[in-house]
């Protein structure tokens, strides 16, 4: 079966060389994300905490999952 598969490859040279910078300069640029930049003081939610997750349980429900949950969790966590 392998020799019946032919040459081609799952993907072109360029495209590997690209696929190893980025796993080479992922690690090494991540830190430097910053993710929550928008989580300054003057950051502020539309909305209430307590709304937001009565809307998270509606889609939640929505999708199937009406069971009650064994546990949960919520917050925001900024990465520096």
């Amino acid at each position: 079966m392998v020799a019946a598969a032919g040459e081609t490859s799952a993907f072109s040279a360029a495209q590997g060389t690209v696929a190893l910078a980025l796993i080479i300069v992922g690690p090494w640029r991540l830190p430097r994300c910053r993710i929550a930049r928008s989580s300054s003081p003057g950051f502020r939610l539309d909305k209430t905490v307590d709304a937001l997750e009565d809307r998270a349980r509606d889609i939640v429900a929505k999708l199937g999952y009406t069971e009650r949950p064994a546990d949960t969790a919520h917050g925001l966590f900024v990465l520096q």
